[in-house]
């Protein structure tokens, strides 16, 4: 995952899932040793552990705020991948 975040998403807004109620929002700013780092303000930083990351996406990119399953989210990203690949 460290790859594709740093190939895909460094520098970008995000929203990070990793279950129930653990969501957080931010700026890329680097990945590595098994830890997302994410500028949550200026000069203020959240550190995720990969491993427990279910979902990531961009801020342009929705997803449903109430979703409360892990289903949910997978369910709501692979729509929003389509719905881009449809874009195209």
């Amino acid at each position: 995952m460290e790859n594709f975040i740093t190939g895909h998403l460094l520098c970008q807004e995000v929203d990070v899932y990793c279950g129930g109620q653990d969501k957080f929002t931010g700026t890329v700013a680097g990945c590595a040793d098994g830890v997302l780092t994410l500028e949550t303000g200026k000069g203020v930083y959240t550190h995720v552990a990969i491993d427990k990351i279910i979902a990531i996406w961009g801020k342009k990119e929705t997803v449903p705020a109430a979703a409360e399953s892990t289903k949910e989210v997978k369910k709501a990203v692979k729509a929003v991948k389509a719905k881009k690949k449809a874009k195209k």
